[in-house]
């Protein structure tokens, strides 16, 4: 981009910026600075980090979320439509639905909806850098597990409205499985066998999805959508990426965050933090039981559809999933002896 073009850009994100904190504020806000700090790609979409000034004084740190999927990652452009249904259930997400207080998500601070010109930008609080993808600390990602159960039960009532939420059904988990059957040769031996057992038992129980729990997801809900707040004891997480929410098993966040190489127990303590967490605040009893039973279910499930996304030049991704899969096969399926 050249000098001018860059002047441009920053003109109408300071425009933005001013629009939507003086509405937020009940009176005219005006930046006193607004200077780039670094872009990259947080998840499909390009971010840039802002930091600004008010005219009071008051430092802001924001991140610019690019919604505009011409302008995805090359790596999302080949996995994902570029229309913008997507970009616009984020934008609802934040401005309808997320309730950055309760549910500690980034703050909204403005947006342009420009589609003719391209234009599509978030623009949120910048809660850090930090990934849970990349901290061991395991009360950490038992709090993302009991966070689950708190966004579940805060959007238990929500309409999908102008947003036409996706919705993951039985039809979808079937075409998972059917593109893995169809591609089973191009693996080893070793891993199909791995997968045959999983298809197996994926076709044994994919039909009673309809009698677990239903309701409205994130859809994606894995550690690398998921920011580490530090000095924030009460707002100790903060989730991003809310393009992929959805009606769907309500077990799926679950089952996302709580995939990868963990023990047995590890992976039941996250299952279990939900399940309390969901108990205390919603007032109900979840039958343990049960609700071990539908969450291996649904992370198996889960699992087959991470790797039918599989392509012959990502083999990295397929030794992850099929690793996942026999460590679930392993942990939860394996025969009564």
């Amino acid at each position: 981009m050249t000098s001018s073009g860059r002047e441009t850009t920053l003109a109408l994100v300071r425009e933005s910026l001013e629009q939507g904190l003086s509405a937020q504020r009940g009176r005219a806000v005006a930046l006193r600075e607004l200077n780039p700090a670094h872009n990259d790609y947080g998840s499909s979409f390009a971010v840039a980090r802002l930091r600004a000034v008010l005219d009071d004084g008051e430092p802001l740190a924001v991140v610019l979320k690019d919604l505009n999927p011409l302008h995805q990652s090359v790596e999302a452009r080949s996995v994902r439509r570029t229309g913008l249904g997507r970009s616009r259930r984020e934008l609802w997400m934040y401005r309808e639905v997320l309730d950055s207080e309760g549910l500690a998500t980034p703050r909204l601070y403005g947006h342009r909806w420009e589609p003719k010109r391209g234009l599509l930008w978030l623009l949120i609080e910048d809660v850090g850098p930090e990934r849970l993808s990349r901290v061991g600390e395991f009360d950490l990602w038992l709090a993302a597990a009991r966070w689950s159960a708190r966004l579940h039960l805060a959007l238990k009532d929500l309409a999908g409205g102008e947003a036409a939420l996706m919705r993951h059904d039985i039809a979808e988990s079937r075409q998972h499985a059917a593109q893995i059957t169809a591609r089973l040769a191009e693996v080893s031996v070793e891993q199909r066998a791995v997968i045959r057992r999983a298809l197996e038992l994926h076709d044994e129980f994919v039909d009673t999805l309809d009698e677990q729990p239903w309701g409205v997801i994130h859809g994606e809900y894995t550690a690398k959508n998921i920011v580490v707040r530090r000095g924030s004891p009460d707002r100790q997480i903060a989730v991003l990426d809310w393009e992929t929410v959805a009606h769907g098993p309500l077990y799926r966040d679950l089952a996302d965050i709580s995939a990868g190489d963990w023990t047995r127990e590890r992976r039941v303590a996250m299952w279990r933090a939900y399940h309390d967490q969901y108990c205390r605040d919603s007032g109900r009893a979840l039958a343990w039981d049960r609700f071990f039973r539908e969450v291996s279910e649904v992370a198996l499930v889960r699992a087959v559809a991470w790797l039918a996304w599989w392509s012959r030049e990502n083999g990295r991704h397929i030794v992850r999933w099929v690793d996942e899969l026999r460590r679930l096969t392993t942990q939860f399926f394996a025969p009564a002896k």
